[in-house]
């Protein structure tokens, strides 16, 4: 039997370039790839490997007059890796390796788009929040609309409070507990944003056009589950 290893409620966004895909931070019109520091340090080789890569810049924020934060552009040198271990290695994200970016070239920009799961139990689909403390149940989102709830109730049992979200200064949150082996389908949504407007700010906005990939937990279909998990959307054991 079939089993969901790890299913995913985040939402991640993607580029395409020249057929293959990344990752994309929106807004930023870059790439960014985590390179080894001692190696930048040691191996001639590999910076310049790195250099030819496109990879030269890093971005450091600060505070101006502790009101404004602003993020500099920092170009690679083998004088500023060296600072950058000496002064700033610890403070990264992953110890011994460097975030470096790199300008996209939007000439070499096939698409740009959003990725994201929906589900679908007993006819009805919807959002939902993977558990923080077990990664097997999912919580639906109790609907503001009293019909709904209502039918909603009858398949899905009463809403609760789970354990691990529980109250804020909004009060309580209330949610469907749903076991991921009740699932009937695992829905893959991408929403595709305008490319000619990389990189800025004001940019990027959503074209309408949006493409679905519904994987019917009854009836599995591996390119459809490939799709899903090549997004780091969906991990099954088959």
């Amino acid at each position: 039997m079939d089993k969901i290893i790890n299913i995913n409620n985040s939402v991640y966004q993607y580029i395409v370039i020249k057929g293959r895909v990344y990752g994309y931070k929106p807004y930023s019109g870059r790439l960014y790839k985590y390179f080894n520091v001692d190696k930048l340090l040691t191996d001639k080789q590999y910076y310049q490997k790195v250099s030819e890569s496109g990879y030269i810049c890093f971005e450091k924020e600060f505070w101006i007059d502790n009101k404004i934060r602003k993020t500099f552009d920092i170009s690679l040198t083998e004088n500023f890796v060296v600072f950058f271990k000496l002064n700033w290695g610890k403070e990264s994200f992953y110890e011994g390796l460097i975030l470096l970016s790199k300008v996209i070239s939007i000439n070499n920009v096939e698409s740009l788009y959003e990725f994201y799961l929906e589900i679908e139990i007993s006819g009805i689909r919807t959002k939902f929040i993977q558990s923080l403390n077990d990664k097997n149940i999912l919580y639906i989102d109790k609907p503001k609309d009293e019909k709904l709830e209502y039918e909603m109730s009858k398949i899905l049992g009463e809403p609760q409070i789970p354990s691990d979200i529980g109250h804020d200064k909004y009060g309580s949150h209330y949610y469907y507990l749903i076991s991921t082996d009740k699932l009937d389908k695992i829905i893959g949504i991408k929403r595709y944003r305008d490319i000619s407007s990389l990189g800025q700010e004001d940019g990027e906005q959503y074209t309408g056009q949006v493409e679905e990939f519904v994987l019917d937990l009854h009836h599995f279909d591996e390119k459809i589950y490939k799709v899903l998990k090549e997004h780091q959307m969906l991990e099954i054991e088959r």
